[in-house]
């Protein structure tokens, strides 16, 4: 983690205005204190304008803990996770699945402690911020992730109005 990348400070910070500490609304913006170099270790992402539907592929990379240590990991991970229908998520989740939200499901992997915020891949485009869920075990329950798409008039309002 520490090879061809850079080291920023955090200018502003910006959480969505109605973010309460829940899954829902698990998101904000990060003003950093000097310009981000682009280059060959660092690249911009584009974000996803429409919600995934289920069974969708995609991957979800981050530092986050692997063999029950309690310890991130010293690599990046990453891992192949399918989109979980929103409805069947709905059941298991009830009221706490709001329309912000989204699933992943695999019987292998799970994001856990350490990956809050990873973002979820589909094409090269972020459509998803992993929020949390019901524990880390895979093949037990669907693991919750911010939905971008639902934000994006928010994100780009925010990024616009604070330049």
């Amino acid at each position: 983690w520490n090879q061809g990348g850079q080291v920023l400070g955090a200018k502003t910070v910006i959480l969505h205005p109605n973010y309460t500490g829940s899954w829902d609304w698990d998101i904000g913006l990060v003003k950093t204190d000097k310009k981000i170099v682009f280059g060959k270790n660092v690249k911009p992402i584009k974000l996803g304008t429409k919600t995934l539907a289920g069974d969708t592929k995609a991957s979800v990379a981050g530092w986050g803990e692997y063999d029950d240590s309690g310890n991130p990991s010293s690599t990046l991970l990453e891992a192949k996770v399918t989109v979980y229908d929103w409805k069947k998520c709905q059941s298991i989740y009830s009221e706490d699945l709001t329309q912000h939200l989204m699933c992943s499901f695999d019987k292998k992997v799970a994001p856990c402690i350490y990956d809050s915020g990873d973002p979820l891949v589909v094409k090269g485009k972020v459509y998803g911020l992993f929020a949390g869920g019901y524990g880390c075990t895979p093949n037990v329950y669907p693991v919750l992730y911010t939905d971008v798409p639902s934000l994006y008039k928010w994100i780009q309002s925010t990024i616009k109005n604070n330049q």
